[in-house]
């Protein structure tokens, strides 16, 4: 099979030879494209309207009183091109994209619903799109190898709270724990598998404890227990200790029946 053919057109103004895409449709013409190409339509369209701003109001007001549905012919028209031109307009007015947003959705409350529910599709590939971004966040990344690290270590003592509140620190802590921590070479881009995992350097088996609140829970979750440390190297220690530990009692932290703390309050 040979190459797919290429449509191209000389645009009259600047007389460069361009894909036929980049003319805007002229149902006038014999080829159904304008005779200029989109950019320099772009910049005679906009040379006229400096040159008369008055005139250019005037116009689009005729042209919307006579046809109401003119845009929506147009954009249906040059979708391409119209797409583009949001595209470039929003990138370029971040700010006034937001005010507008946030106006329409103060005068149209019930829009959001509604349009989820016309577009379940949309919704979904949506939802998808922000999971797969959220999945590739140094932020997610931890939060999910602690959430599943103290679950399974918890089994059902978790009670529903949120990991952060059961060790005391957030996972943006967490991040700047680790990363002060990185060894040469590490980056969030090479954390898991066959980079660097998070490691605890008294190992979780060595730790006495049933629920959250026990003493060695605390011990071994805290910052100053985690660091990054290479797969290989993880794999390699196991749980080794490097140095000698005692496990506590699995009793509470602030349980008065801890013989620890006897004599000390």
């Amino acid at each position: 099979m040979g190459e797919r053919e290429v449509r191209v057109k000389t645009c009259t103004a600047c007389r460069e030879v361009k894909p036929i895409i980049e003319f805007n449709r002229n149902k006038s013409r014999k080829d159904g494209r304008s005779s200029i190409c989109k950019v320099c339509k772009r910049k005679t369209d906009a040379a006229y309207r400096a040159k008369n701003p008055n005139k250019n109001k005037e116009d689009y007001a005729k042209r919307i009183a006579e046809n109401p549905n003119y845009w929506a012919e147009w954009y249906a028209s040059n979708r391409e091109d119209a797409l583009a031109r949001v595209s470039k307009w929003q990138k370029e007015n971040p700010e006034k994209r937001r005010e507008i947003n946030k106006k329409f959705h103060e005068d149209n409350p019930g829009y959001g619903k509604e349009w989820e529910r016309r577009n379940p599709d949309k919704v979904l590939a949506k939802r998808a799109r922000a999971y797969a971004k959220k999945k590739n966040s140094p932020e997610w990344k931890v939060a999910n190898t602690l959430k599943v690290g103290i679950y399974k270590s918890l089994k059902d003592q978790k009670a529903g709270r949120k990991w952060e509140s059961l060790v005391g620190y957030t996972a943006d802590e967490l991040i700047a724990h680790l990363e002060k921590c990185f060894l040469p070479g590490m980056s969030w881009g090479n954390y898991g598998n066959d980079g660097w995992h998070i490691d605890h350097i008294i190992p979780r088996s060595v730790f006495n404890y049933q629920t959250p609140d026990d003493i060695d829970f605390q011990k071994c979750w805290a910052l100053s227990n985690l660091r990054p440390l290479w797969a290989a190297d993880n794999i390699r220690k196991g749980a080794k200790l490097d140095v000698p530990f005692q496990p506590s009692l699995a009793i509470p932290a602030n349980d008065n029946t801890n013989p620890m703390m006897i004599g000390k309050t």
